[in-house]
């Protein structure tokens, strides 16, 4: 069940993708309303309260942000290593253990630095920034669930308190029935029988009242799960429910419907992947350089090397790894073409 407020769709193609989808989170940032349990909770108050209020909501804020600060570093170089050693300590002889007497001793300090192509950290920059996108349309999507189950809690207090409404004038009817019956009875008019008839829908009457005095009382409770605070009474007007879904065509579902959204984005998540697997079957090269100090009455020495890691079975390691994102990437693309299926059916 899709509820939503009756907006126009004029103007639609002039907005972001982010502006577009965050008509479904509107209410979120509208300004706090005033309660009167004595006119009774509004629709969109009761969405309000919801959205500002969920737990899972603020949550999903901070998993879009999180999301952020890691693609902010995705395409940095890994940090340098500082390396302290020392190279051909004797441990025998007159010289053992001295650092200055023989000549290969040396004390030596260098740093290594593992570089990453650039085309690499591109990749891990374009996945980071896929799954910041994939973050907002979980926000986007827990968002429109909120809004959906708040609006249905809400239309199920008002549904229970108009059926409250009805049992009570019933049950106010049955008794003046019953009153009727007693009174033609003791005046010859009508048969005990009657009466029993009438007693009888006086008390069925009255059960029909306490039954939907429980239905409304866990409506309530419901509203108030999505609220999160006591809800008495819900206004008697109920706003139209409009839902301009059927005119969308499949690229506005994409943007405009959550289930479209995340789909959409799981695939370009697993093309990223997929990009990243490739990269990576080229191993990063190390670069290191250091200063050996000797004994005083010996040269100082420089040294600087390349460490390059040799893939020893790319076909069984490097390869899989690429295979396996492929194959994630054509699930995706499946699940996506089966979710277009469902909204259609549903529309």
């Amino acid at each position: 069940m899709s509820l939503q407020k009756n907006i126009p769709l004029a103007g639609y193609g002039r907005w972001t993708p982010w502006r577009r989808l965050g008509v479904m989170a509107a209410l979120a940032a509208a300004p706090c309303f005033a309660l009167s349990q004595s006119a009774g909770l509004t629709i969109e108050q009761a969405i309000h309260l919801a959205t500002q209020q969920s737990s899972s909501n603020k949550a999903a804020i901070a998993s879009v942000a999180a999301s952020r600060e890691s693609a902010a570093k995705a395409d940095q170089l890994p940090d340098p290593m500082l390396k302290l050693g020392v190279d051909n300590l004797p441990v025998s002889g007159e010289d053992r253990f001295s650092l200055t007497r023989d000549f290969m001793t040396m004390r030596r300090v260098g740093i290594e630095q593992e570089w990453v192509s650039s085309d690499k950290r591109v990749a891990r920059s374009e996945r980071a920034q896929r799954a910041v996108d994939m973050e907002e349309a979980t926000y986007l999507s827990n968002v429109a669930k909120i809004c959906e189950e708040t609006a249905k809690a809400w239309i199920n207090v008002w549904h229970g308190q108009r059926v409250s409404a009805l049992a009570r004038a019933m049950e106010k009817e049955a008794t003046d029935d019953l009153q009727a019956a007693q009174a033609a009875h003791r005046g010859a008019k009508a048969a005990a029988s009657d009466i029993a008839m009438a007693q009888l829908a006086r008390v069925q009457a009255g059960d029909a009242v306490r039954k939907a005095e429980q239905d409304l009382q866990a409506a309530r409770t419901v509203l108030s799960r999505w609220t999160v605070q006591p809800v008495e009474k819900v206004t008697d007007v109920i706003p139209p429910l409009v839902s301009h879904t059927p005119q969308l065509s499949v690229g506005e579902l994409e943007r405009y419907h959550p289930m479209a959204l995340m789909a959409r984005r799981s695939v370009a998540m697993a093309d990223a992947e997929t990009t990243v697997a490739a990269r990576e079957r080229r191993p990063n090269v190390s670069v290191e350089a250091s200063f050996s100090q000797r004994g005083s009455q010996y040269g100082n020495m420089v040294s600087f090397g390349v460490s390059i890691p040799i893939p020893i079975n790319p076909s069984q390691r490097q390869d899989r790894d690429i295979a396996e994102k492929s194959a994630l990437a054509t699930k995706a693309r499946l699940q996506y073409q089966e979710t277009l299926r469902e909204l259609q059916a549903d529309i």
